[in-house]
């Protein structure tokens, strides 16, 4: 048996790919060692898991977006995102960058 967990990591609820921490769990759900102990408790009755992330999304709450959004342009911090100047609708939905 599989089981699929998307919404574990801290971020917006709203979409799963926008991740504030890969490496910890949203408290909203808990805590990493709660985390733990399921997966032990899986294991124990043959459950699989994984973790379903999007490894190149992160949320404006994550330190590397933070930092991008203070560096300069040409900057290391903000190599790892793309910036453009103006807004884009994408689906109907508006989206701006800060500068």
């Amino acid at each position: 048996m599989f089981t699929r967990f998307r919404h574990v990591l801290p971020g917006h609820m709203l979409t799963t790919d926008d991740v504030a921490d890969y490496r910890n769990v949203d408290p909203r759900i808990g805590t990493l060692e709660d985390f733990d102990e399921m997966m032990a408790a899986f294991k124990k009755v043959n459950i699989k898991c994984f973790v379903d992330i999007v490894p190149n999304h992160s949320s404006d709450d994550h330190v590397w977006f933070q930092e991008a959004l203070k560096s300069p342009k040409g900057s290391n911090a903000r190599a790892r995102y793309h910036f453009y100047d103006g807004e884009l609708a994408v689906s109907g939905v508006q989206a701006v960058t800060r500068r």
